[in-house]
């Protein structure tokens, strides 16, 4: 295996991971797997000139710039420069300072696709990659080494031992730098516009702005019931209700916020206590908080970590700065309804092309009376004679609810949604988007839910009067609707994964700095405490024995001090090496000893070199020999036995001596 082929090899593992975590568009990641794979068919380098590849920096630039340039943000682009860059070391690596120039670009591609990996499948990659690394570290070594020796000695492969050792080193140093590294929050990764969303709650929909969704398999909550199963009417989870600001714009209502509780207390959302000893209680972890607690309906009270309060829709919120993971208690009765802020004119609020919106409503209402029916009818309408899409418009649309209404005809819950609460306005119906999530797995007791960002869902809440107040309408034909779902007996394996995601996504992926603070107080209370408990005599003991580790530590740390103080450092004596270390003794006497010289050779130079040593010299060579050559190595006994004979030789040799001839190679 040549220099270039490890190369090839190195980039090809180091772009395993881009095809799945979309951080680097399709074609750049293509062009440098390509290159990888031309280098290993080759059998010479590509060797451009400088203006060869000044033109080819030119070229790059122009395709960079031309698959969105910096209105992407500043990282993609800077990716893409970076795999067409690591591409091209690649196919001109030909020797080893080749190869150590392609090292760094592949390195950095390396950890771009680990820093964009959340998956928890990311574990195992990090564990191979220690191993490839080691393996291919270790290659380049004896690659290196066996050209020195000469050409026509082939190189040999790394142990598989030591390589999976390394491995299980590499991922044990990597716990202690885990919870000691900073946590940086950069918001240079942009998606930019018009190039797809990933389904998931936003506290943002902008309709003109939203092409192709991809679904989401990540899990958002876990939602679990104290008592008894989880049941259909408590899977659909509120956040807030949105504001249309603009055109297809819509955010949430937090003009005025009402901060009612928290801290760990009892909040009450109805302003006045109820009997909870028949009310149904959930707990539920919200993995990724983004201003607001998830609610389902139904919910009378709840129990938060943190201050709570509720804007005009009734959206629970907490701060913004909240980033780590939530959990909090809810408790809900089945079929009570709150009661929010009644409409003001913000829930009429039609931006252009009333009279068209009006005139469809007036048609789908007809002669119906009342607001409940004339919402129903308007729901009725969008779910029978509208197709459920997560395709785009493929175009920027200035009016996107009438480009749905009265062309395309299909499209995502946020479009119906959006649509149905302008239709219902336009008739003097005050209505709004709401989002939360809806849906999920259950698992086999029944009694945990597993929301997933695919979950998210946005439908409509219409004013129906004093009396009945907001009620709920969902305009999404029914397969657009996340339903619940519950696992038979051979998905019990994806259940067992996703409580592996969970643990992921709760104590890896948003470990931050509170989290890191929190370690940090907690070990300091456990030390204090253990202190406490602990008796003067027992902390004499404790302190006694940690002087004797440090003590141990300091005698083996040192490679002479071993030797001399600790008697079972023989079991780690090495006659090779013993070999090794007079032949450099000869070279700084002026004897030379090429590197190929073999044991014996070296032997026979140093009985010449130095009298009286021609017995001690032949026993240790032949114990080099057998702990080099042999599959069964040494023994204990051997290495003392290799340990006295290089101590005999070497007081031999301080008594003087003449260098002789150099040995044979």
């Amino acid at each position: 295996m040549s220099f270039r082929l490890l190369a090839a090899g190195l980039l090809l593992w180091a772009l395993l991971p881009l095809p799945f975590t979309g951080i680097a568009a399709p074609p750049f990641w293509i062009a440098a797997a390509a290159a990888a794979l031309v280098a290993l068919r080759r059998r010479a380098s590509f060797e451009p000139s400088r203006t060869v590849l000044n033109l080819l920096g030119i070229v790059f630039l122009v395709l960079v710039l031309a698959a969105g340039g910096w209105r992407v943000g500043p990282l993609r682009p800077l990716g893409h420069l970076l795999l067409l860059l690591a591409g091209l070391r690649v196919l001109t690596v030909r020797d080893r300072r080749s190869f150590v120039a392609a090292l760094g670009p592949t390195a950095l591609v390396w950890v771009i696709a680990v820093a964009s990996s959340t998956h928890v499948t990311l574990v195992g990659y990090l564990a191979a990659s220690a191993m490839a690394g080691w393996w291919a570290g270790m290659r380049a070594l004896l690659m290196l080494r066996a050209d020195e020796l000469g050409a026509t000695m082939h190189a040999p492969l790394p142990r598989l031992k030591h390589v999976v050792w390394a491995g299980v080193v590499v991922l044990l140093l990597a716990v202690p730098v885990f919870l000691l590294m900073p946590r940086l929050r950069s918001p240079w990764l942009s998606a930019g516009r018009g190039r797809g969303s990933v389904a998931g709650f936003t506290t943002a929909v902008e309709l003109s702005d939203m092409g192709d969704i991809r679904t989401s398999g990540k899990i958002a909550m876990v939602v679990t019931a104290v008592r008894g199963r989880i049941e259909a009417d408590e899977v659909r989870l509120r956040a807030t209700a949105f504001d249309l600001l603009d055109t297809g714009v819509w955010k949430p209502q937090r003009r005025h916020v009402e901060w009612i509780g928290g801290g760990g207390q009892i909040t009450w959302l109805e302003g006045r206590p109820r009997d909870l000893e028949r009310a149904t209680q959930l707990e539920i972890e919200l993995l990724r908080p983004e201003g607001y607690l998830f609610l389902p309906q139904g919910s009378v009270a709840v129990r938060s970590p943190y201050r709570l309060g509720l804007d005009p829709a009734g959206g629970a919120v907490v701060s913004r700065r909240v980033r780590r993971p939530v959990t909090y208690t809810v408790w809900l009765v089945p079929g009570s309804h709150r009661s929010w802020e009644a409409p003001d004119a913000r829930d009429l609020f039609v931006p252009r092309r009333r009279a068209a919106l009006e005139g469809l409503a007036r048609q789908i209402v007809g002669d119906l009376q009342g607001r409940a029916a004339s919402a129903r009818a308007v729901e009725r309408y969008l779910r029978t004679n509208f197709r459920y899409s997560l395709r785009g418009p493929g175009r920027f649309s200035s009016d996107p609810v009438s480009e749905f209404l009265f062309r395309r005809r299909e499209g995502h819950c946020e479009l119906f949604a959006g649509s149905m609460v302008l239709l219902l306005r336009s008739i003097g119906i005050p209505a709004r988007m709401v989002a939360g999530y809806c849906g999920g797995t259950v698992s086999p007791s029944g009694a945990v839910l597993h929301v997933r960002q695919a979950n998210a869902h946005a439908w409509v809440e219409a004013w129906l009067g004093p009396d009945a107040g907001w009620r709920t309408f969902d305009p999404t034909p029914a397969e657009g609707i996340p339903g619940l779902s519950r696992l038979a007996a051979l998905a019990r394996l994806r259940w067992a994964f996703d409580k592996v995601q969970v643990v992921w996504d709760r104590y890896v992926l948003t470990f931050g700095v509170q989290e890191q603070l929190d370690l940090a107080a907690e070990t300091v209370s456990g030390m204090l405490g253990l202190l406490h408990h602990l008796r003067p005599i027992h902390g004499v003991v404790a302190l006694a024995c940690l002087v004797v580790a440090v003590l141990l530590l300091w005698l083996v740390a040192g490679r002479s001090r071993r030797r001399r103080w600790l008697p079972w450092g023989v079991g780690t004596y090495s006659a090779a090496a013993a070999v090794d270390a007079l032949a450099a003794r000869l070279r700084r006497r002026g004897v030379e000893v090429p590197p190929s010289a073999t044991p014996r050779a070296i032997g026979a130079a140093v009985a010449r070199s130095w009298d009286g040593t021609d017995a001690a010299v032949n026993e240790l060579v032949e114990l080099a020999e057998r702990e080099l050559y042999s599959r069964q190595g040494m023994s204990l006994r051997g290495r003392q036995r290799a340990r006295e004979l290089a101590r005999r030789i070497r007081s031999g040799v301080g008594r003087g001596g003449a260098p002789g001839t150099a040995p044979a190679a």
